[in-house]
């Protein structure tokens, strides 16, 4: 039997060992923790010292737990991030071209907008000459 379908005994075990006045808590705890059994029994062995030798069966559920996915996860995990390095430095260049755009765009305004200025110096000028004749 795994320590998640045998949680409520082990908590009472352990509670009545360790702090029993937690005992009448054990139920509550349980509905709580609910999806979360391994970590729980973790956090209290830790917190109160012991070893994970203390409940029975908990040592080899972490192992488990922690131990180094099979080689074919492995690859499909860096394949996965080699994907998304690329994905994020496409971005960066396509952002970095779009603000060229936006460079050359406003350059171009600028520009136009000068020559407008100038034109507009040429015809006040122009009209100056005429009223002066």
């Amino acid at each position: 039997m795994s320590v998640a379908e045998n949680f409520e005994k082990l908590l009472n075990d352990f509670f009545a060992l360790y702090h029993p006045r937690q005992v009448k808590k054990v139920a509550r705890i349980v509905q709580e923790f609910k999806g979360q059994e391994i970590m729980l029994l973790k956090v209290l062995c830790d917190r109160y010292k012991k070893a994970y030798t203390a409940i029975p069966g908990l040592n080899e559920e972490l192992e488990e737990l922690y131990a180094d996915p099979p080689e074919e996860e492995v690859k499909e995990i860096e394949s996965s991030e080699d994907s998304i390095v690329d994905e994020s430095a496409e971005e960066e260049i396509l952002e970095e071209e779009e603000e060229e755009e936006e460079e050359v765009v406003t350059e171009t305004e600028e520009e136009e907008e000068e020559e407008e200025e100038e034109e507009e110096e040429v015809v006040t000028e122009t009209e100056e000459e005429e009223e002066e004749k």
